[in-house]
């Protein structure tokens, strides 16, 4: 959900957490003669190294450069606003990790998949305005990439096959829905925004 020069700074961010993950598993599979202990245990660093690759570049790519707007005040954890039980249960999908990142003004939680896709949540405050305006740490995202209209999330909500931009009050949130395979994944992010805005 941001322009085609930040969404291609997360497709990649995304991508070289799978890609860690994936060869974790991989690694953990190929050892047969390995017990369960050592797998778990090359599963969990292959996890853990992902989490901190892809959420801090993920954070950084979905716009969160600091100093936006002055006076905005930090919002709440993106990770407490969403578990990885709702996430697989909205992608029908496991969900291997979730790491929280913050870049002043925007809070955001990156969930990674070794189904190969992930979903990373942003969430900012925001003086009410419409949704099609500029948001401190996000921009215009209704706008640059075509969102229209949903109703029933928040207090005004607009989305689209990848992603969904969504408030409540003055919490303002996106959740983008990044995988190799495309598709459109409107429900699923629909299902993830609204137990999203049940917390807000």
């Amino acid at each position: 959900m941001q322009s085609s020069g930040t969404r291609a700074r997360l497709h990649l961010a995304v991508t070289g957490a799978l890609c860690v993950l994936v060869l974790g598993a991989c690694s953990t599979s190929g050892g047969g003669g390995t017990s369960g202990g050592s797998g778990a245990s090359s599963t969990t660093a292959a996890g853990t190294s992902a989490a901190t690759a892809a959420g801090t570049s993920a954070a950084t790519a979905a716009g969160t450069s600091a100093a936006t707007a002055a006076g905005t005040s930090a919002p709440s954890k993106a990770c407490t606003l969403l578990t990885k039980a709702e996430v697989a249960q909205a992608t029908a999908g496991s969900i291997a990790f979730a790491k929280q990142a913050n870049a002043a003004p925007v809070s955001s939680c990156t969930f990674g998949s070794l189904s190969g896709f992930a979903v990373v949540l942003s969430v900012t405050t925001s003086p009410a305005a419409g949704l099609n305006s500029d948001i401190p740490g996000l921009g215009n995202l209704v706008t640059k990439d075509h969102l229209t209209r949903l109703s029933g999330i928040g207090d005004q909500a607009y989305g689209g096959p990848d992603a969904i931009i969504a408030r409540k009050g003055n919490t303002v949130f996106a959740i983008v829905y990044a995988t190799f395979g495309g598709g459109n994944h409107e429900q699923a992010l629909k299902a993830m925004a609204t137990d999203v805005v049940a917390r807000l």
